[in-house]
């Protein structure tokens, strides 16, 4: 572990871009960061970072329009909306912590108006242990390579 407080403050931002609606991969940065900061630090600080950058997908899902007027395009998918509002933080949870799109239900969880404190809890229960298992296999990656090459 090569930790420098710059590692750390650079993985943050990173981390809180890439979980916007700005598409940056984030499996390389948590490998990475497994390896500068060690697995325990890039998971917390990535699933913090997550969750701040996650609150503007809330935002924008809270702002798409619920008239009658745009109504009939999301006919289709209201059934959806009422299973996911029904069990929005398991499903959260869930598709926080697999490597499936999470976008769409962070979305649909500002559009439902779900409650931003058990969004937040939901989505740093999912994606923190995911980083951790990320950054770990990164740094027990990097130290067999250094065992094999240095």
């Amino acid at each position: 572990m090569i930790s420098t407080m710059a590692d750390t403050v650079f993985y943050f931002i990173y981390m809180a871009v890439s979980s916007t609606l700005i598409p940056l991969p984030t499996p390389p940065a948590v490998l990475a960061a497994g390896i500068l900061i060690g697995p325990l630090l890039a998971a917390l600080v990535g699933g913090v970072a997550n969750c701040i950058g996650a609150t503007i997908d809330y935002w924008v899902g809270a702002k798409i329009p619920h008239s009658e007027k745009h109504s009939e395009r999301f006919n289709k998918i209201e059934p959806l909306l009422h299973k996911f509002k029904d069990n929005a933080f398991l499903a959260l949870v869930i598709a926080g912590f697999t490597p499936f799109i999470f976008d769409p239900l962070r979305l649909a969880a500002g559009y439902i108006g779900y409650d931003l404190k058990k969004y937040w809890i939901a989505v740093f229960i999912g994606r923190t242990p995911r980083f951790f298992l990320v950054a770990w296999m990164g740094q027990d990656v990097w130290s067999l390579i250094r065992g094999v090459f240095f």
